[in-house]
Parts: structure tokens; sequence; C-alpha cells
């Protein structure tokens, strides 16, 4: 299956991924900050010691260095907020755009895809159900002959009444396959574990060549 993607879905996701890219750069960014901002307060904090220990100023170039890092940090920060507001705000605007490639695909995979198949499905039935109408005649067929055959001489000679509508008989009222006694009429577990499952029926798959020997 071919899938199409319309040019508002590629952009989009285009948007979504740069989006994702930027975040990760910039939480990068926040952890290497955060942990800069740590190590000049201690040093800071250090030096403040020493200073009052040596009786001089305390450097004013790691003051400088830990605001610049504080400063930087509060920006990557913000940043890092804004993403996603960048993000959904675009998403937004294309909401119309994505609905309307979304109601185009729907409609192209149905033309392209499930009609054909559809359209193969009811052939199937239509000839599933005239092989049902064919033994349908033959049965009844089957059941005239029987009659002209025995139906005298049978009591003639003691026998029991035989009923051949018994014989060979396909059962409409069978909710599934049994085990022993597989039909070739299809029933609605075989169709929901196609349907629903995607496989043939284990009865069924077992019973491939029931009727060819």
């Amino acid at each position: 299956m071919n899938l199409f993607k319309g040019d508002t879905v590629k952009r989009v996701e285009k948007l979504i991924q740069n989006g994702e890219n930027r975040k990760v750069k910039l939480q990068q960014k926040v952890t290497d900050l955060q942990a800069e901002v740590k190590a000049l307060r201690d040093e800071e904090e250090n030096d403040f010691q020493q200073a009052i220990l040596e009786d001089k100023e305390p450097s004013q170039k790691l003051v400088s260095d830990r605001k610049k890092a504080q400063k930087d940090l509060q920006e990557a920060l913000f940043k890092l907020e804004q993403v996603d507001n960048v993000i959904q705000t675009e998403l937004t605007k294309a909401k119309q755009e994505i609905d309307k490639e979304r109601r185009q695909f729907i409609q192209e995979m149905g033309v392209k895809e499930f009609k054909p198949l559809y359209h193969e499905m009811d052939e199937l039935k239509r000839q599933y159900l005239n092989k049902i109408i064919e033994y349908h005649n033959k049965q009844s067929e089957y059941e005239k002959e029987y009659r002209r055959t025995f139906s005298n001489v049978e009591r003639r000679v003691g026998l029991a009444l035989h009923q051949p509508t018994d014989d060979h008989r396909l059962n409409m009222n069978q909710r599934h396959q049994v085990d022993g006694h597989y039909s070739p009429m299809l029933y609605n577990e075989e169709v929901r574990e196609a349907l629903i499952n995607g496989k043939i029926a284990p009865q069924t798959a077992k019973n491939k060549n029931s009727f060819n020997q």
C-alpha cells in the first residue's frame, strides 16, 4: 500500500521534528548552565572565604561570571518553555489543512485499495452462494433419485425407512466448525478470525485437504 502524504503533513512533521531537536539542544544547554552556575557559586564562596582569611576583596570576575551564567540559564529556560508554544501555534494554524489532507487520504485509499478488494470479495461471495445453490439443486435431485430407487424396495425387504434429506447435509444452524465434522460452509467464527486476527481459523487450516481425498 502506497501511503499518501500531503505537503501540510510533511511540513508539520518536519516542524515537530525540528522542535524536538531544538528542545534536546536547549535541555542540554540548561543542564550545562546549571552545572556551570553551581560550580561558579561554589568557587565564589570559596573565594569569599579566602578573601576573609587573607583580608582582601573577593574576586569580582567570579561574581560577574556567575551572574552571566545565571542570565544565560534563565534565557535558555525561557526559550525551552517557548518551543512548545511556538509549535502548538503552528499546529493550530495547520489544523484545517491537515483535516483536508486526512479526508483526501481516506478517499484516495478507498478508491485505490479497498474498492477493488471489495469487488473481488463480492465476486467470491457470489461464487460461494452460487455453489450453495448448486448444492441445493443436487441435494433435491439426490432425494428424488433415492426415493425412486429405494423407497419401495426398502419397505418390501423389511428395512427401516431412511430419510435422504439427512444425507450429505450442510447444517445452516451450525455456528462454528466442529472437530471431526468439518463443513465446507463458511461460519461466523471463521470470518471473525480472518477479519479481527488476520488469519485462517485453526479448524479451517487443519482441514485444508478434507475434500480432496
